[in-house]
């Protein structure tokens, strides 16, 4: 009596779906529980940074001056002139969503699982299908042989060869 107490005790007890019905009853803490413990983490993937310089030199003559009726020609002035491109590119965050990876991880060893038992199913079928069809060809011949024995007998018959 004592056993049957404790089997119908625990019988009764499915904590999956009164876990369920508890998440169901309460949304916030529910949400809050799965965030606890399963936590969106974002990565950041930091982009370049790509500065190029240029540097221009400009070379500027000025007239000849004539002096003294000897043509001198003025220094020439160099301007510098730097020139500097900066592209920035963007960083980039991933947020990776763990609650639902685990769901679509617990998916897909389902599927891979039910893909097993149905390639196993297949395997057993296409060999009774290969047992049957060595069974017609048994019996396909045993049909032949019999038929030819028939028309034989028909014809044996027929010719009168063999009496009634």
């Amino acid at each position: 009596m004592r056993y049957l107490l404790i089997i119908l005790l625990f019988a009764s007890c499915n904590p999956l779906k009164k876990a369920q019905q508890t998440f169901d009853a309460n949304k916030p803490a529910a949400a809050e529980y799965c965030a606890d413990r399963f936590p969106v983490k974002d990565s950041l993937i930091k982009g370049d940074t790509l500065i190029t310089t240029d540097t221009l030199y400009i070379k500027e003559y000025e007239n000849i001056v004539t002096v003294d009726t000897v043509p001198m020609p003025l220094p020439s002035v160099t301007h510098t002139r730097y020139i500097t491109k900066t592209i920035r590119i963007t960083d980039t965050v991933i947020r990776r969503d763990n609650a639902m990876e685990q769901v679509l991880a617990n998916q897909v060893r389902h599927c891979n699982d039910l893909q097993i038992e149905l390639i196993d199913k297949n395997t057993r079928l296409s060999e009774q299908v290969d047992e049957m069809k060595s069974k017609r060809d048994k019996w396909r011949v045993r049909f032949f042989i019999l038929l030819g024995l028939t028309i034989a007998y028909a014809g044996l018959r027929f010719k009168k060869l063999i009496p009634f």
